[in-house]
Formats: structure tokens, C-alpha cells, sequence
């Protein structure tokens, strides 16, 4: 995995302003835990959306809080107790 960045110049059309956008892997220490989906990565798993979860609305407390919010997890191996290294945010939709 590598820690390159890449940034782009992106026009917001109701300011007017143009705001670098930078997007580069970060240590997991960094990850928000206020729900805010991410894209989280382990080196030779995958890359994944994700939010943290601390604890279920049922009470229940899963090995990894970083909750996956893609329908297929066979792409990531031991998917419930696998916790991620890595993060960043996701991209800006486009306007369109």
C-alpha cells in the first residue's frame, strides 16, 4: 500500500471558490468514529466501505467496529474479526 496523494483542483459551483481536494491513505488511528463512511483498506485484503460502530442498536458488540457497507464480503477473508490499517475519505460525487 502506498501513501501517495492526489490532488486536484475542484470548482464549488455555489461559492465559486476553488478548493484543493487531497486524498491519501492514513493510519487508522486518524479514522472518524462518528458514523462518517470511509473507504478502509488492509494490505492484501481489500478496500472497503466502512463506518465505525461501536455497538449495535440490538446491544451487541462485533470484534470489528469498522462495519462494512458492501453487500458481498467474499472478497474480504475473515471479514468479522479482520480490522483495517488504513483509511481516507471518500470522493466528492460528481455534479452532474
Amino acid at each position: 500500500m502506498t501513501n501517495e496523494s492526489n490532488e486536484d483542483k475542484t470548482s464549488d459551483a455555489a461559492s465559486g471558490q476553488d478548493e484543493p481536494v487531497v486524498m491519501c491513505w492514513q493510519s487508522m488511528d486518524s479514522a472518524p468514529k462518528d458514523g462518517t463512511y470511509i473507504l478502509v483498506s488492509s494490505e492484501g485484503v481489500g478496500t472497503w466501505v466502512a463506518k465505525y460502530v461501536d455497538r449495535y442498536i440490538s446491544g451487541f458488540v462485533p470484534k470489528n467496529k469498522w462495519q462494512s457497507m458492501m453487500l458481498n464480503h467474499n472478497h474480504i477473508r475473515d471479514f468479522s474479526t479482520l480490522v483495517p490499517t488504513h483509511w481516507m475519505l471518500l470522493p466528492n460525487a460528481l455534479n452532474t
